[in-house]
């Protein structure tokens, strides 16, 4: 029973020194890889994902960081997609399309005629950056340069000029505090006044990266304007969107999205003048992540 336990110990303390990927940058241009116990990559060292006879892409070591390394990819391997058969008027001809082959997290990552035992090397990848990276939580993630804390960014919600700041929770979650100025003209008058939001966003791939929903909630000072008449009302509104956000190593972050506000104002003596209940949203916004 004793060799079996020493054989297996062995087994897992190779394959858990193994250097993984442990993010995917957008397009898979770069990735980061742990450090493979002492080993430590080195910028300018080349390397490769997958298997050593079958890589599935290849780049170069651009920076180092205490835990991890930034992989830069130069060259992708491609596999051609199902085959289609088509008709035409010079007959039926078949056309084959090619395709990137995905990275997944937790991909065995090697330097370029690195010469590793089999046992290091089991056949399925791991999955999650926990299995991958166990002793570090997703916070602690964040904290080591692999991702960002917070994000920064101005934009338009339909034309109401937008500042939003978000802090990151985990990989996939963060919170937003954010200031607005509406103007919002209707046929009777028009709503104007500043706003303050809070909003509560998830994100697909990492945190200011990919698909994402955010729910929100906003309180305004407003004042309802008709002719040379003004009251001073609040509003509160309740905002819903989905859409995609890009983030580039160097700190650049876009967003646009798409969605809704539902309003609340409290009453007021000018009955002719309300406010829309449901106002459909159009958001597009751009800043620095760090």
């Amino acid at each position: 029973m004793r060799p079996l336990a020493f054989i297996l110990l062995i087994f897992c303390t190779a394959s858990a020194m193994a250097a993984r990927v442990i993010e995917i940058g957008p397009d898979y241009e770069w990735l980061y890889v742990s450090h493979d116990g002492e080993k430590r990559w080195a910028r300018g060292q080349n390397a490769c994902v997958g298997p050593e006879a079958n890589p599935i892409a290849c780049g170069r070591i651009v920076d180092v960081l205490a835990h991890y390394a930034k992989l830069e990819i130069d060259t992708h391997v491609s596999q051609p997609a199902t085959p289609q058969i088509n008709e035409g008027k010079e007959g039926t001809f078949i056309s084959v399309r090619f395709r990137r082959v995905p990275i997944r997290v937790g991909a065995f990552v090697k330097e370029k005629n690195w010469k590793r035992a089999p046992a290091s090397a089991p056949d399925e990848p791991i999955q999650s950056v926990a299995e991958a990276k166990p002793d570090l939580n997703h916070y602690e993630l964040l904290r080591d340069d692999i991702y960002p804390l917070n994000a920064a960014t101005i934009g338009l919600n339909l034309v109401f000029p937008v500042f939003h700041f978000q802090q990151a929770l985990t990989q996939h979650f963060a919170f937003g505090l954010g200031v607005t100025h509406m103007t919002l003209p209707t046929e009777a008058g028009q709503f104007i006044g500043p706003g303050a939001m809070f909003t509560f966003n998830w994100y697909s791939a990492a945190p200011f990266t990919g698909w994402y929903v955010e729910l929100g909630v906003a309180a305004y000072d407003l004042r309802a304007q008709q002719a040379s008449i003004s009251e001073a009302i609040v509003g509160l509104s309740g905002m819903l969107y989905f859409g995609h956000r890009w983030r580039w190593s160097w700190g650049l972050n876009f967003g646009i999205g798409v969605g809704a506000q539902g309003f609340y104002t409290t009453p007021q003596s000018l009955a002719s003048l309300t406010i829309p209940t449901v106002l459909p949203s159009f958001l597009m916004d751009i800043g620095l992540s760090f």
